[in-house]
């Protein structure tokens, strides 16, 4: 084989594989910009999850609480005559 033959494939070679590389890492590559508005609603839509959370489950406790207090007073209702440390 001639030498100049495979000094073209190998350089058409590696033009074709640089302009791969070049598209391929193009495609995948993020602007600082949009990286760091996108890491900003991460954070925003982190927190609001968590003081969703929190608000959840104050309003959880607080209806258990309800409950416990509507139960307790229906056992009064329906036993009267227990004595006042029973119910």
């Amino acid at each position: 084989m001639d030498v100049s033959t495979l000094l073209i494939g190998a350089g058409i070679g590696l033009v074709v594989g640089y302009a791969l590389f070049y598209l391929f890492h193009k495609s995948n590559a993020v602007t600082k910009q949009e990286h760091e508005a996108i890491a900003a609603k991460l954070n925003d839509s982190s927190n609001a999850l968590k003081l969703s959370d929190e608000r959840l489950k104050s309003a959880q406790e607080q209806a258990a609480a309800f409950q416990r207090k509507i139960e307790s007073r229906e056992i009064r209702i329906v036993c009267p005559t227990l004595p006042h440390g029973y119910a």
